[in-house]
């Protein structure tokens, strides 16, 4: 939290951040739309996390599709069917064909991981959150798993923040100080689904972004009528290295009965899926 005596100083500098960055959060299409003044942040957020509460997990299945520079600096595209999971802060992403599994993407709260099973080498790449090999690894090291749940709009907006408008006047935009950088998120005002969000680095340069759509009723276990609604299709982006993780969720649910731990546990996948190789991405780097 924010101590109340650099309260308004918070305030008025992610202002200042929300007209700055620069990533359009709209459409152009259909015409602007004349919206009175923004709605105060604490209204906003009491809504916005209204509608997300009871989705905190998540378990679906999975169309992927994936664009990446491999480590050799091969370009690649892959896709796939698989299984979507999950849970508060732990992600579990599996891709494979006719059966067989592929690849894995996932973290705990300390660790992410990428195993690539395509190959003669079943390779697992593994680092820390906070470690010097972030940023390398397949696909883990541009769209880490950790970041997901913000991603797909699931984690409560909390503290100081600033909200605005979008050019068009169609979308609100929500923007908020994240541990390391900003998240800014834009939110449609009349159902306060978020349609894109957008997270940016301690120099305002775009590190993900995330178009979301396609929304859908999930299934809560033990609740009568329908759950929160999520989006199905998850379009996330790493302007950086053009890297793209396209997700179509299928059937979402709370996962309440299947949500396996051994899902998010990394010595139990490297056994499970038989990895032959394990690439410690942090030692690697302090190696150059």
């Amino acid at each position: 939290m924010i101590p109340s005596w650099r309260a308004s100083r918070a305030v008025l500098t992610l202002c200042a951040i929300a007209a700055a960055l620069v990533i359009a959060g709209c459409g152009a299409d259909g015409g602007k739309v004349e919206r009175g003044d923004v709605p105060a942040l604490a209204d906003v957020s009491r809504r916005l996390n209204a509608s997300i509460d009871g989705s905190e997990r998540i378990r679906a299945r999975a169309t992927v599709q994936i664009r990446y520079t491999d480590d050799d600096g091969t370009r690649r595209f892959e896709q796939g069917e698989g299984l979507f999971r999950m849970d508060g802060s732990l992600v579990a992403l599996s891709v494979g064909k006719v059966g067989e599994t592929l690849f894995w993407l996932g973290c705990d709260d300390r660790r992410y991981w990428w195993f690539d099973l395509s190959g003669d080498t079943r390779t697992a790449y593994v680092g820390l959150h906070d470690g010097p090999g972030v940023g390398r690894g397949g696909i883990a090291g541009a769209v880490n798993p950790r970041a997901l749940p913000w991603l797909m709009g699931r984690v409560p907006v909390e503290g100081t923040g600033a909200c605005q408008w979008s050019s068009d006047g169609r979308l609100l935009g929500v923007t908020t100080r994240l541990a390391s950088g900003f998240e800014r998120r834009w939110i449609d005002p009349a159902t306060y689904e978020t349609r894109k969000v957008e997270l940016y680095d301690d120099q305002r340069r775009a590190v993900l972004v995330a178009d979301l759509s396609r929304y859908e009723f999930m299934t809560l276990t033990g609740r009568g009528g329908p759950g929160p609604r999520v989006p199905t299709q998850v379009f996330i982006g790493h302007p950086a290295t053009g890297t793209e993780l396209r997700l179509y969720l299928e059937d979402p649910d709370d996962g309440a009965r299947a949500m396996d731990p051994a899902a998010f546990d990394f010595i139990k996948l490297s056994a499970s899926l038989r990895a032959t190789r394990t690439v410690d991405l942090d030692a690697e780097a302090g190696r150059k």
